[in-house]
């Protein structure tokens, strides 16, 4: 029977980042649902669509970092170990 172990480089990346992307994600999700029915309904004027636009583009930001930063980590020389 073969037992098929992940380098140590791509289990160190399912850390504490999994769980910030997973966090990151649902907020996307949900911001994405509020702009959709703010702009359905004709209300793109209102304070909360303009903050949830906001918080959306920060989230996507930070979600594209964390993103960055994972595929750094995995896709580094086996030799290198920091």
């Amino acid at each position: 029977m073969m037992v098929y172990k992940y380098p140590a480089r791509l289990t160190r990346s399912y850390g504490i980042e999994k769980t910030v992307l997973v966090i990151l994600v649902w907020g996307l999700i949900l911001e994405a649902i509020t702009l959709l029915y703010f702009y359905t309904s004709a209300q793109t004027w209102r304070f909360e669509y303009q903050y949830t636009l906001l918080l959306f583009a920060m989230t996507l930001i930070a979600t594209m970092i964390l993103i960055a930063k994972i595929a750094k980590r995995i896709h580094r020389p086996i030799g290198i170990d920091s």
